[in-house]
C-alpha cells in the first residue's frame, strides 16, 4: 500500500482501472469472457499492426531521407571538386576554353573563381 501511495495519480488509476477490469471479468459468464477475450485479442491486434505500420513508415523514411542525402552531398561534392580542378588549372595558366572542356563548368563560373 506505502508503494501506491508514493505512485504519480495517473499510475495509481491505471491500476485501479486494471483491477476493475479485472473483478468484472471474474464476474463474467464463460460465453460472455470468451466473447471479451475475443474483443480483448481483436482491440490488441489492431494496435499493434497499428504500431507496426508506423514503424515500418518511419524506417522508410529515415532510408528514403538518408538516400536523398547521399545524392545530395555527392552532387555538392562533385560541385566543389570541379571548382577546386577548375581552380587549379586557371593558376596553371590553362586557356579557359580548357578548362570549360575539362571541368564541364560554364565559362562564367570559371571567370568567377
Amino acid at each position: 500500500m506505502e508503494t501506491l501511495e508514493r505512485m504519480p495519480f495517473k499510475a495509481r488509476k491505471a491500476i485501479f482501472e486494471r483491477l476493475e477490469r479485472i473483478g468484472s471479468m471474474a464476474n463474467l459468464t464463460p460465453k460472455q469472457r470468451a466473447q471479451y477475450e475475443a474483443e480483448w485479442k481483436m482491440y490488441n491486434d489492431y494496435y499493434n499492426t497499428l504500431d507496426f505500420a508506423a514503424e515500418k513508415a518511419m524506417k522508410k523514411g529515415i532510408e528514403e531521407g538518408l538516400q536523398k542525402g547521399l545524392q545530395k552531398g555527392k552532387a555538392e561534392g562533385l560541385e566543389e571538386a570541379k571548382h577546386a580542378i577548375a581552380l587549379n588549372l586557371k593558376s596553371l595558366g590553362i586557356p579557359l576554353e580548357q578548362i570549360v572542356m575539362a571541368t564541364g563548368l560554364s565559362l562564367k563560373e570559371i571567370e568567377k573563381l
